[in-house]
């Protein structure tokens, strides 16, 4: 096999063979420096038309190679006090203690869809228009009046089925009422974490992760899956950190929820697992740390203003 620096010396030297001797008749009257210059210039010429077109292919692979980069992934350990910024991008809202996890749960055993609402006025007036069932809590207890509370285990199918969940939580539908100018918004925790991850796989936009956080402050239970959720979206090769917050969740979740009791014991002691322990729920902690107990991703659809239950791509 004859290796590149072969190959250039032996076209080089037919080059200088038939360019130099043209030089040299079309040249008469020309010193021999000048016909070697004009030599020189056509081989050079040559030569860069012979390595634009042998490289050309390598030009249009790294072209294609710009067009394919990572796509972005940004946590926010709180949601935006004015909102995200209007952009196409995919929002995954997170609530893991506990209307992530509960609203993954009603939608998997059978509702039909889950409004999610601001206020308690606005959770009545949604089940009087349609015949919803009335969830949801303030300060982690039960609504006076409503059908159900917050915890995932209040939702069974002989409750919930071709129901539709009138909805409204301290933390968790604040925090999506504040992402509403997103094209698309998923519903994410522990329990659906591997349906989440393929279903961001398949989109093609920038990715935000927002924390609900518990009364405006960080709570460590929704950091510690928003982490996770980037490390594995970003181990597919599909994505890259967007900042120093996101890296920092990141590595929080690496340490903490790289084994099931390990994460247990994290969300048992984040201040949303003590404020839940407080009020007896215990139960509800361990039902939220369980990963990947459902298969589904509930993705909320602005023309309805419910939250369904997706299909993946």
């Amino acid at each position: 096999m004859i290796g590149p620096d072969r190959k250039r010396s032996t076209f080089r030297f037919v080059l200088i063979r038939i360019f130099g001797g043209w030089h040299c008749a079309c040249c008469a009257g020309f010193d021999a420096l000048s016909c070697e210059f004009f030599a020189g210039i056509s081989i050079f010429l040559l030569l860069s038309f012979h390595g634009i077109r042998q490289h050309g292919v390598a030009f249009r692979d790294s072209e294609s190679v710009r067009m394919k980069q990572p796509k972005n992934v940004r946590i926010h350990i709180l949601p935006p006090t004015d909102g995200l910024p209007t952009r196409s991008g995919t929002v995954v809202i997170v609530d893991v203690l506990r209307a992530s996890t509960t609203i993954v749960s009603a939608l998997t055993n059978g509702a039909v869809g889950v409004i999610p609402c601001l206020s308690i006025d606005d959770a009545r007036a949604a089940a009087q228009q349609y015949d919803a069932l009335l969830g949801g809590e303030r300060g982690g207890v039960k609504v006076d009046g409503f059908d159900c509370g917050n915890s995932p285990t209040e939702y069974p199918p002989h409750v919930v089925k071709d129901r539709v969940l009138a909805f409204t939580t301290t933390n968790g539908t604040r925090a999506l009422h504040q992402s509403l100018n997103a094209a698309h918004i998923l519903i994410g925790s522990f329990v659906n974490l591997t349906a989440v991850v393929n279903f961001c796989e398949n989109t093609s936009a920038d990715l935000d992760i927002v924390c609900a956080g518990t009364d405006g402050a960080i709570s460590a239970e929704d950091v510690l899956f928003a982490g996770l959720l980037a490390s594995k979206l970003i181990q597919t090769g599909q994505f890259r950190p967007a900042d120093d917050a996101t890296r920092i969740a990141v590595d929080f979740s690496e340490t903490n929820a790289d084994n099931p009791p390990r994460l247990l014991d994290a969300v048992r002691a984040s201040q949303g697992g003590r404020n839940l322990i407080t009020l007896g729920f215990d139960a509800d902690i361990q039902f939220a740390a369980n990963i990947d107990r459902f298969s589904i991703v509930p993705i909320y659809d602005p023309n309805t203003g419910q939250i369904t239950a997706g299909q993946l791509a």
